[in-house]
């Protein structure tokens, strides 16, 4: 007795056979495909970046700027309580020896500035009278870098300089990522709660390699601060929790980057952010009664 077997059927189940034993040779499964495709390749971390810092939370009706037009300025808010009025208090972390954005505030203010930059020895630099120079950085942890360098938590550095009760007018970091574990300890330990206004340099997403033909940014496999991008948006909207507003924003021109799921989209990696502690009045009362 012959068995009749339609053509295409049987064509079909080798095709399924093989299909399968390629996929077993390969192991091409769905799973192991979607482990390879990381959020980064949809792009909704940076569109999730965009949004937080190009919205502004809080209208502040007068605003001026600190130190130069260039990258080392800052925006500060002269709304009343916000406005810093002597005697006050500023910390700014970062500055490679550019001290535009201290002698502004200094002029504008008269406050106790205090700036700190472990990454370049002092020999050899002009430190402005006026302002206390500390070669430390900030971090999650006192430690020590594997750079050599002295790095301190916020909460650590208040205490030394007997500030723990004092009302920090501006907190400024420009930390080259730093940022991204250095926050959460600032406010995890309630040092937030000091902080009037808050202005930062905002690397976000992986470090910048070089620019293409184009002027748009190559990145390095690495992340800013060696924290991943749902780590960073995660920071981002602690901030806000914390009651920090954006009220003014600064794209940087040089970190133009294609969205990696858009070649005709592009995305400001590194923005310069100014927010409030919107919650201050309600931190100082219970504070100081």
């Amino acid at each position: 007795m012959k068995i009749k077997i339609d053509k295409s059927l049987f064509c079909g189940l080798v095709l399924v056979f093989i299909t399968i034993y390629i996929c077993k040779l390969h192991k091409f499964t769905l799973e192991s495909l979607l482990s390879e495709v990381t959020e980064d390749d949809f792009g909704k971390p940076y569109r999730e970046y965009e949004r937080f810092v190009s919205t502004i939370g809080v209208n502040c009706q007068n605003k001026t700027r600190c130190g130069p037009k260039a990258e080392s300025g800052y925006t500060v808010c002269m709304d009343s309580p916000f406005k810093p009025k002597k005697p006050c208090l500023v910390y700014s972390f970062g500055s490679h020896f550019m001290f535009g954005f201290e002698i502004d505030v200094m002029q504008k203010f008269k406050c106790e500035i205090h700036t700190f930059d472990p990454s370049i020895p002092i020999a050899g630099h002009h430190i402005p009278d006026g302002i206390h120079f500390h070669l430390i950085g900030l971090s999650e942890a006192d430690s020590k870098s594997k750079l050599g360098w002295e790095m301190r938590e916020l909460s650590t550095i208040r205490k030394n300089l007997n500030h723990t009760d004092t009302i920090l007018d501006i907190l400024k970091l420009d930390i080259e990522g730093y940022e991204w574990k250095a926050i959460p300890q600032i406010i995890s330990s309630g040092c937030y709660k000091y902080v009037r206004q808050l202005v930062i340099e905002v690397h976000f997403g992986k470090v910048k390699k070089s620019l293409d033909k184009d002027g748009y940014i190559i990145v390095k496999p690495e992340y800013w601060g060696n924290v991943n991008t749902s780590q960073q948006l995660e920071v981002l909207i602690q901030l806000q929790n914390s009651g920090f507003q954006v009220f003014h924003y600064a794209r940087n021109p040089r970190t133009r980057m294609r969205f990696p799921d858009s070649y005709n989209q592009s995305i400001f990696t590194c923005n310069v952010i100014s927010l409030i502690n919107i919650n201050l009045n309600e931190v100082t009362t219970n504070v100081f009664g």
